[in-house]
């Protein structure tokens, strides 16, 4: 898999605990809005490997790479968290068949939980810059669960989105207040469910949990695309 040398260009604080780290692009890096790379750190050994692996937020039309992380203890958050303007890593990739199936006359159910937010952006950045001057024909409805407000990532941008595009129906939902996403919420919002695709991403548990309730509301198998994080 190609092994591509870019260099930070800034560390944004994006929610309580979460960082976007924003690198160069590569002329000739390609890739499908939801996939993946490995961020490798430099090591002073050669036969050392310190590499996370994370979704891209960026759109494929922008003009860097990002990814967002919630910041934790680890060795490889306390190093990357260290990071100065300039400072190079290396990208793995790109990987993954997670992402919008845009042959499909149906519309899109986005269930997130936490960091699993981060190819969902991707998918919305890139749908909404196609879709500048045409509205996407189908709903896109986007279920984003979160302890709390405060520790809601891209918040902001996605409540934009919701105010300029009627066909995004935003659903963000705060644990510690509400508790977390059911079948009743689903039900309310999406009504009838019929050939919608369903998109889930978070933590195993968060995605096993989820695909549950969404099979219980009578979705087929082959209509529920899952996207299991580790390694928070």
């Amino acid at each position: 898999m190609p092994l591509y040398q870019v260099g930070l260009i800034r560390q944004t604080r994006v929610a309580r605990g979460t960082s976007l780290f924003e690198f160069t692009k590569p002329a000739r890096f390609l890739f499908r809005a939801g996939q993946a790379v490995d961020v490798v750190l430099p090591q002073k050994s050669a036969t050392q490997k310190m590499s996370q692996t994370f979704s891209l937020v960026s759109a494929p039309s922008e003009k860097t790479l990002m990814v967002a992380m919630r910041m934790r203890e680890s060795a490889f958050k306390k190093k990357i968290g260290k990071l100065r303007v300039g400072d190079r890593v290396a990208i793995e990739g790109p990987f993954g068949s997670f992402g919008l199936d845009n042959d499909a006359k149906t519309s899109a159910v986005f269930i997130a939980g936490g960091i699993g937010i981060t190819p969902f952006i991707s998918m919305l950045r890139e749908t909404f810059s196609l879709f500048r001057k045409a509205k996407p024909s189908e709903k896109i409805f986007l279920f984003y669960s979160n302890r709390t407000e405060a520790e809601t990532a891209f918040l902001e941008e996605l409540r934009g989105y919701a105010g300029r595009h009627n066909n995004f129906i935003f659903v963000p939902i705060f644990s510690a207040l509400s508790g977390r996403i059911n079948k009743k919420i689903l039900k309310k919002e999406i009504g009838k469910v019929q050939n919608q695709i369903f998109y889930i991403a978070g933590t195993l548990s968060f995605v096993t949990d989820m695909r549950e309730i969404v099979l219980a509301l009578g979705v087929q198998e082959d209509n529920i695309k899952t996207d299991e994080f580790s390694g928070y």
